[in-house]
């Protein structure tokens, strides 16, 4: 592995911390093995553990991945949730979304390496856990968008689920100009794209 991980002493971990701690773990090296190169061994070594001590508290590498895979999904979603919750002004609520994938994706590059993994594994299981990731971002972002119209801060004869799909999609592409290392001016492109938008829908 190109990164050390700390050493843990489990000794006196109890079930619950020592379980945070090898999903921890795994998550690293399913971001640096991918799914099919790690193994419960080599995640049970970096974790400095046995391996029966893995299959304690998860049943096989695919169990463990996708404790993995939500674990990272609901750690976004709950950061999500507080950078938009309570925003009156539209435009800084999809700034502060747009910000907030920024840090996800720069800050915890593993998580979303696994998120991005679970989305192409040819699995319906762990392929659902990036699915529901997603309805609930929407679902989220719908929400916040109604508040909107009840306030009388967004027009009210545009459907709200569609608007909120049309907002996740500017984010997304943003987004893959992160991953991607754009040579284009992302934060710009992102801004001017919000005010296209909040023009559009916002009331006169």
């Amino acid at each position: 592995m190109s990164k050390a991980l700390k050493k843990v002493n489990y000794t006196r971990m109890n079930g619950k911390d020592r379980k945070k701690q090898i999903l921890r773990v795994a998550r690293h090296v399913f971001a640096e093995d991918n799914y099919y190169g790690a193994t419960i061994a080599k995640i049970a070594k970096a974790a400095d553990v046995t391996e029966p001590t893995i299959y304690l508290y998860f049943k096989n590498k695919r169990d463990l991945f996708m404790a993995v895979a939500e674990d990272s999904a609901a750690f976004q979603l709950a950061a999500m949730k507080q950078t938009v919750g309570d925003v009156d002004d539209l435009k800084q609520a999809y700034l502060n979304l747009f910000n907030e994938y920024r840090k996800f994706i720069t800050k915890t590059p593993e998580s979303e390496k696994v998120l991005e993994m679970a989305r192409i594994i040819n699995d319906p299981e762990i392929k659902a856990i990036p699915r529901k990731f997603n309805t609930d971002v929407h679902n989220t972002v719908t929400e916040q968008i109604k508040k909107g119209m009840d306030r009388g801060l967004i027009r009210d004869d545009v459907d709200p689920r569609v608007l909120a799909r049309i907002l996740m999609g500017v984010v997304g592409a943003m987004r893959t100009m992160l991953q991607v290392e754009s040579d284009e001016d992302v934060d710009l492109l992102f801004k001017e794209a919000v005010e296209l938008l909040e023009k559009a829908n916002l009331k006169d």
